[in-house]
């Protein structure tokens, strides 16, 4: 995996109170899929919530990256 990738996706949820359990990249050229598995600093179950906000925080800043043009 991409250390500089994987460096800005934790960067990202950090603030979230989450971190990156693991960053898988696959799908294809035209159609790249990143799979983030995150988990929350404070040892509690990670909610629909918490996925969610990750979601936007790492699209945030995957598009102003512009990580893999305008698909991901």
């Amino acid at each position: 995996m991409n250390g500089t990738l994987e460096d800005l996706v934790a960067s990202e949820i950090k603030p979230l109170g989450l971190e990156l359990f693991e960053l898988r990249s696959g799908g294809t050229k035209n159609r790249p899929v990143l799979d983030v598995r995150i988990d929350r600093k404070d040892g509690e179950k990670v909610t629909v919530e918490d996925c969610a906000r990750a979601s936007r925080a790492i699209e945030a800043r995957l598009d102003e990256a512009s990580y893999a043009g305008a698909r991901y």
